[in-house]
């Protein structure tokens, strides 16, 4: 009997032996789990397990406080089917690293998630169970808006709610003020309407000179694989505009614009690494001017001319799926997606009389981009984008648009950061403006200091990123920068002659962590070492910013 009780406690052990190694052996393949030979093998999917994390990480010491639980409490959770209708692949489906690479792409565009990751986590009865984890942020806020940039002041209130009832909804309604007028607006945004990809949004915005009122229905082409897109928006804009000379204003008048936009498009999808899709639409687009009463001795010297835009377009559009992941780049301990591949796209239409127009013009558009890392230290990025019309007389408010960009990363925590961006106009419309300032990157001079037809705008800036993260809620970076500009032609007032622009300085950065639209606060002393004796010595900027 005694013998009888040994052998059974040894079958116990070896039992457990026995499922601690099968166990073992599990979780070691969980961890090995080769995702291109999944994809190779022609692995389904057989689970999701999707994890909608909130605010707060309780299971980190630093975050398992009070105040972090009672936030927790107080925020509603995304639910799962908002994450699992956002996905690109569904149970039944062939695992692919296409769709899951670009599902959390996708998932991190959207405004209620901090971040996300999206990972095969194990094999069970041949199938593969894919892991999807989220972060939420805190999505409804009190959002309080104050800066000065070129010896101008804005601010703002408003409250936001970025995922009303964890269902991705954004609702906003709030006050503004800025150098231009003082604005009382209410806006709903649906980025996806249940299981169909239609996104929605109004806006309508009462202002101290007019009004805003913007309505959108679009099925966009979400993914690269998607193959059509179907859509249209409306506009209805009445607001004073200001052209600025030397930081002051100089002209004002009143534009009424209204216009409404209809496309269809289809695509092929992603064959290769490239994504092409081909686009058709109808555009109205009607802008009235106007004189308006003096204010302060200022009123209307130059009215710009009437147009009526009425044209059916064609439009294409090419991308090249190379898209990299770097964090401190243009955010502070964040992931960041860059394209740095082929994207060009262009648009062709043509207004006449008989649709209703009041002139025959060609209108045009195209934009073309390509960047490279070559090492892990270094990137840059070219962009072009051209904008006009082609009338009977010639060329008339065009635009072209340069930009290049450089970094060079030294560490994790140090990054040069040098971008060129140059502007050329051609027979411009009196609505039309190029200018340079502390508003638009020239940070040492006042708002729209310098204008004419075309500018020209070198900034280099030495960028600190560091682990600093006070309260958990904001990372904190800071930046030494010098900026140099010109700009060159004529306006209505005549041309500037200020001749090369210069400016130095220094500024903190503080990034929210918790706010799903990545906003950056730039805290910034800049010195001008050009310009008129009059202007301040020393400019100081606050604002709010999407990027570094």
């Amino acid at each position: 009997m005694r013998h009888s009780g040994v052998r059974r406690k040894l079958t116990r052990v070896l039992l457990v032996l026995l499922v601690l190694l099968v166990c073992g052996g599990q979780g070691s393949h969980a961890a090995k789990l080769d995702r291109a030979r999944l994809e190779a093998d022609g692995v389904v999917i057989g689970e999701i397990r999707i994890y909608a994390g909130d605010v707060f990480d309780l299971d980190r010491p630093d975050e398992n406080r009070f105040v972090y639980r009672l936030a927790n409490r107080l925020h509603v959770e995304t639910r799962e089917g908002t994450v699992e209708r956002l996905l690109l692949f569904k149970v039944g489906d062939r695992y692919t690293e296409q769709a899951i690479t670009e599902s959390e792409r996708l998932l991190r565009t959207r405004h209620a998630f901090y971040d996300a990751e999206i990972r095969p986590l194990r094999l069970k009865r041949g199938k593969v169970v894919v892991e999807v984890r989220t972060r939420d942020i805190w999505s409804l806020r009190p959002k309080v808006e104050f800066g000065r940039s070129g010896g101008k002041n804005y601010s703002g209130l408003s409250f936001e709610e970025l995922n009303f009832l964890g269902l991705g909804t954004q609702l906003s309604l709030g006050y503004s003020s800025n150098v231009d007028r003082e604005s009382r607006f209410l806006a709903l945004k649906a980025p996806q309407i249940g299981h169909a990809r239609w996104e929605f949004d109004v806006l309508a915005a009462n202002s101290s000179d007019g009004h805003n009122q913007r309505i959108g229905l679009i099925r966009p082409f979400f993914a690269l694989d998607t193959r059509w897109s179907a859509g249209f928006d409306a506009l209805d804009y009445v607001h004073r505009e200001q052209r600025y000379s030397a930081g002051e204003i100089v002209d004002r008048y009143q534009e009424d614009r209204s216009g409404v936009n209809f496309l269809a498009g289809w695509s092929p999808g992603l064959i290769g690494d490239l994504t092409q899709r081909f686009t058709f639409g109808a555009t109205f687009d009607e802008r009235l001017y106007s004189a308006v009463e003096p204010i302060d001795g200022i009123g209307t010297s130059y009215l710009p001319e009437d147009r009526k835009l009425v044209y059916p377009w064609l439009g294409y559009e090419l991308i090249q799926n190379r898209y990299i992941i770097e964090r401190n780049r243009d955010q502070i301990g964040r992931t960041e997606d860059i394209l740095l591949g082929w994207h060009a796209s262009t648009r062709l239409g043509l207004a006449t009389g008989s649709f209703g127009a009041d002139r025959r013009a060609w209108i045009y558009a195209g934009a073309v981009s390509y960047g490279d890392r070559p090492n892990d230290a270094q990137s840059w990025l070219l962009s072009a984008q051209l904008d006009g019309r082609l009338e009977s007389d010639g060329v008339a408010g065009e635009i072209a648009t340069i930009d290049g960009r450089y970094d060079h990363r030294y560490n994790d925590f140090t990054t040069t950061h040098v971008s060129l961006c140059g502007q050329i106009g051609e027979n411009l419309d009196l609505d039309q403006q190029i200018a340079l300032g502390g508003d638009n990157g020239l940070r040492g001079y006042p708002y729209r200091y310098a204008n004419g037809e075309r500018s020209a705008l070198l900034t280099i800036e030495q960028r600190f990123y560091t682990e600093w993260y006070p309260f958990r809620l904001f990372r904190v970076g800071a930046a030494a920068f010098a900026d140099v500009g010109q700009v060159w032609g004529s306006t209505p007032e005549g041309e500037d002659h200020l001749g090369v622009l210069r400016d130095v300085g220094f500024g903190l950065r503080l990034a929210n962590t918790r706010s799903g639209r990545g906003r950056v606060i730039h805290i910034d002393i800049a010195h001008p070492l050009d310009g008129d004796a009059d202007i301040s010595s020393v400019q100081f900027l606050i604002s709010t910013e999407e990027r570094f």
